[in-house]
């Protein structure tokens, strides 16, 4: 398993595809609601143990909009969670290969191609390293936690247990920890979770993967 040189640094920790995505979604979903496509040209996934062992996965993409010039390809963020969980997330864009919203350099991509080499990434990912997060709030969507989701993000906590930390996460000011506090952010960010189509606590790691690659 390969492993994450030199810390990230700028923005917010999950990103999206450029400043026009809402919430960080997926750039194709964006194209889908835009009527352009959008052109995948690579993916790299990043994994972690958490505290009680269990793996834990971020998935990346890098992409550009064929309807948008110059075609500058970029990492962005499109799932995180555990491995059941983010194959999920790879099934459904999957979709997006059917109808042509999502392709590669040389054209159409078949759902079972992408399906099929995702799982091959996901077989051999890069080491993430613990890090301190602070989820931040503001109006931003660029935010860790923005504004308008805050209700959601309430109500995930506390049915899923976590309503101690409730007051602690939507202040603003919490800091947490990538592997201890996993489960928590799965909670937010994870497949079930009210921010799983913003992702906005990895884009770190996606401008690391702009370096390293």
């Amino acid at each position: 398993m390969s492993v994450f040189a030199g810390q990230p640094h700028g923005g917010v920790f999950f990103s999206s595809l450029s400043g026009r995505s809402p919430l960080g979604a997926a750039p194709h979903f964006i194209s889908e609601l835009q009527m352009g496509s959008t052109v995948l040209t690579g993916k790299q996934a990043a994994a972690f143990r958490t505290a009680d062992g269990e793996w834990m996965f971020a998935l990346f993409e890098r992409t550009y909009e064929k309807n948008c010039y110059p075609h500058d390809d970029r990492w962005s963020a499109i799932a995180f969670g555990r491995y059941r969980d983010v194959m999920r997330r790879v099934f459904r864009h999957a979709t997006s290969c059917e109808g042509g919203m999502l392709q590669s350099r040389a054209g159409n991509i078949r759902p079972e191609n992408y399906i099929a080499t995702w799982r091959s990434v996901l077989a051999r990912p890069f080491r993430l390293p613990d890090r301190t997060i602070r989820l931040d709030v503001s109006k931003s969507y660029r935010a860790s936690l923005p504004e308008g989701s805050l209700d959601d993000v309430r109500k995930s906590l506390v049915a899923a247990g976590l309503g101690d930390r409730v007051e602690e996460i939507v202040s603003g000011n919490a800091e947490v920890s990538l592997v201890a506090d996993a489960a928590l952010l799965e909670v937010i960010y994870g497949e079930n979770g009210p921010l799983r189509n913003a992702l906005e606590i990895t884009s770190r790691y996606a401008a690391l993967l702009e370096r390293m690659l």
